[in-house]
């Protein structure tokens, strides 16, 4: 009997023992990735989750391209004497050129005749976007040709809308047939010249095209090849005006950040409200391993709504045909989709940390969301700096949180990103998300935090009962909060 029992014992103690051995080696990240999974699958499963993630992209931006279109663009036009200034900067290219122009439009509007009187619908003649109706030859807008010096200068100092230079003309001495025969010279952040480049170029292709056919139907072999080139200038003085680009990743950015609002306040100050986090805290697991698991369930989110509404914009502006609009004749690239997706997740990493920061200090639901909406303002507001044309990626603008990735996104959609400013950018936006999921690690579990009761404002100025080496972290972001705008504002009464 005792032989039977003791070999039962050493049975029942090896079958409890080998789980033991099992689930051993699957700490670690497997075991984040498993906590990750059980949080991402909650989060999901709100309905106010999806909709920020699926249903407000799909909401938002065909009511953007709508504003871009009825508002933006057209009380630009409205607002213009309905004439585009072209240069040319010799006599003989000004009435070679001319006659290319008048010859488009009259072959454009004997298009637009066609389609009315094929489909019986005059809305099917011109596209349904706002530089068709730019390039449509039944707008007001006429051309008024101007044979100038220097084009390029004067269309940097807007007297000109666009210029038109032809390859000899172009001081390399290349030869026509090598180099563009026409290069249009234009302000990509002017609405105004690039609604000019859009109007002119589609008359003297479609002249180039009808020659091309005509000249293929006379004569065998190789036929000369007219080409069209850009060239864009920087507008001189203040006058650039606003970019309408710039808003297209602040725009990115600000939805990124709301896609992880909702997820960060309720893994933690929700889970504090209803109870559930101490249970967490009790359990034998590390709460390095709970916080980065959270964490891996809001950037998750982050990326889910931050790709959601990069398919929805890029379809939307092609859709209305804003890409020629906004980023000009080339449109939008699918490099600098995929360029500005990524810095899209890395912009998550950081915002997702900020975010679990702040909402860590929350002990419920409401106060998380009275911490995170001047952080929302906050982020708007240098987010609004962006906009600037004078506003670029160098100095301290290389560094300054969400500043640098809407400057550096904007420069991906322009073409004009350097290496440099980029790695500075992107290193730093990294280390500042490596700070906040540090301070998030020091203060997410912290019993005094989750355990802590509300406090009165009145508590913030008695004096410890004792005395401490340090002040505290809430107590310090208080002060920081405090001195900033008074700052601010004493330096600028006292300048």
């Amino acid at each position: 009997m005792s032989g039977s029992s003791s070999e039962s014992t050493q049975a029942e103690a090896s079958e409890s023992a080998g789980p033991t051995r099992a689930v051993r080696p699957r700490g670690g990240i497997g075991r984040i990735w498993r906590l990750a999974r059980k949080e991402l699958r909650e989060t999901l499963r709100d309905r106010r989750t999806l909709a920020t993630l699926i249903l407000m992209p799909l909401i938002l931006y065909p009511l953007l391209s709508l504003a871009f279109q009825r508002f933006l663009v057209a009380s630009y036009l409205a607002s213009t004497s309905g004439v585009y200034k072209v240069g040319i900067e010799e006599e003989v290219d000004s009435e070679v050129i001319r006659e290319l122009y008048e010859r488009g439009d009259w072959l454009l509007g004997i298009d637009q005749q066609t389609a009315r009187e094929t489909t019986g619908d005059a809305s099917a003649a011109g596209q349904a976007s706002s530089n068709a109706a730019i390039a449509s030859p039944k707008t007001r807008w006429r051309v008024e040709w101007f044979v100038a010096e220097n084009v390029r200068q004067r269309v940097a100092n807007m007297d000109l809308d666009i210029g038109i230079v032809t390859s000899r003309n172009r001081g390399d001495g290349s030869p026509l047939g090598r180099q563009p025969l026409f290069e249009l010279i234009y302000r990509d952040q002017s609405v105004m010249s690039q609604g000019a480049l859009l109007y002119v170029e589609s008359r003297l292709r479609t002249a180039a095209d009808e020659r091309l056919v005509a000249w293929q139907a006379r004569r065998p072999g190789r036929p000369p090849v007219v080409t069209i080139g850009h060239a864009t200038v920087e507008p001189e003085g203040a006058g650039g005006g606003v970019s309408l680009a710039a808003l297209v990743p602040l725009i990115l950015v600000l939805t990124t950040i709301t896609g992880a609002v909702y997820p960060a306040i309720d893994l933690t100050a929700g889970e504090r409200e209803r109870g559930t986090l101490e249970t967490l805290i009790a359990s034998p697991v590390p709460r390095l391993s709970l916080l980065l698991a959270k964490y891996t369930a809001v950037v998750t989110v982050a990326m889910l709504t931050a790709s959601v509404n990069l398919a929805s914009m890029t379809i939307t502006l092609q859709a209305a045909g804003l890409t020629p609009l906004l980023f000009g004749p080339e449109g939008l690239p699918l490099r600098a989709i995929a360029v500005v997706f990524l810095l899209l997740i890395l912009f998550a990493c950081f915002f997702s940390a900020v975010l679990l920061a702040l909402t860590s200090f929350a002990r419920s639901f409401k106060e998380a969301q009275a911490y995170l909406v001047p952080l929302m303002l906050l982020s708007i507001a240098p987010g609004l700096l962006s906009l600037m044309p004078s506003v670029t990626l160098t100095g301290p603008w290389m560094i300054a949180p969400l500043v640098n990735m809407v400057l550096l996104a904007r420069d991906v959609f322009a073409g004009t990103a350097a290496i440099a400013p980029a790695a500075v950018a992107i290193v730093s936006t990294l280390l500042y998300a490596f700070a906040a999921l540090g301070l998030a690690a020091r203060m997410f579990g912290d019993d005094a935090v989750l355990y802590g009761q509300q406090q009165s404002w009145t508590e913030w100025l008695r004096r410890p009962s004792e005395p401490r080496s340090a002040t505290t972290t809430a107590a310090a972001f208080g002060c920081l909060a405090l001195v900033f705008p008074a700052y601010i504002v004493t330096s600028g009464l006292l300048a």
